[in-house]
């Protein structure tokens, strides 16, 4: 539960991740199948919450070609990934395997909310621009609500009304809770938008009071 009644602008998060695991195979020349994405370097270290090291974490993708030599790429949300994250070597078996590791430590090697996303490696033939189908990894990153601003001190006329508004951060639903600095709860919400106003109306001198929005979601 998060409580405030001043700005606060620090927050963590929790990330989920929906995982699509795809099997390999090698088909005839030029014919590329989808390859295989092991992702439990990630799994195995679940929950991941933001703030919390990266460091030593990867996503790693393979794929087997008997007749060509294949590139494996790896893109974020469409675009590429610096070549500086990617190390790929190659196995020499019947038939060689390629395999490409996706480094997913970046900045100072922790987790951020601008994390989340699609992660994909697409094999390709170099030699004729063939690109196959890709294997796919979504994370969603989950927000632990934090309040991010509420309101100032407000003065009102008598007889008019008032908007007192919360604006927080996080996952929703998020459950809104207004209290009184008598103790009293003046509004109690679970909303899917991350702000809620407690509308004072008619103000009278009984309304001269604190008011604290307190938060809370599933993280």
């Amino acid at each position: 539960e998060a409580r405030a009644s001043s700005p606060s602008r620090h927050s963590w998060s929790v990330l989920h991740l929906f995982i699509l695991v795809l099997c390999s195979s090698y088909g005839a020349h030029g014919q590329l199948q989808m390859p295989q994405l092991d992702t439990r370097q990630v799994t195995n270290n679940l929950p991941i919450i933001e703030g919390q090291s990266s460091g030593g974490q990867s996503l790693i993708c393979q794929e087997s070609s008997s007749t060509d030599v294949l590139s494996l790429e790896w893109s974020f949300n469409g675009l590429p990934v610096p070549l500086s994250r990617v190390s790929v070597r190659v196995v020499d078996l019947p038939p060689p395997l390629y395999i490409s590791s996706l480094n997913l430590t970046q900045r100072d090697g922790t987790w951020l909310e601008e994390d989340s996303g699609e992660y994909a490696c697409t094999p390709t033939i170099p030699a004729t621009n063939t690109r196959g189908p890709a294997s796919v990894l979504n994370i969603v990153v989950e927000v632990r609500a934090q309040i991010l601003n509420l309101t100032e001190p407000t003065d009102v006329e008598l007889g008019n009304d008032l908007a007192v508004l919360c604006e927080a951060r996080g996952s929703t639903p998020i459950a809104y809770t207004w209290t009184t600095s008598a103790g009293d709860i003046v509004r109690q919400v679970n909303s899917s938008i991350t702000n809620d106003s407690f509308v004072i109306e008619n103000a009278s001198r009984n309304d001269t009071l604190g008011y604290t929005c307190s938060i809370s979601n599933a993280f």
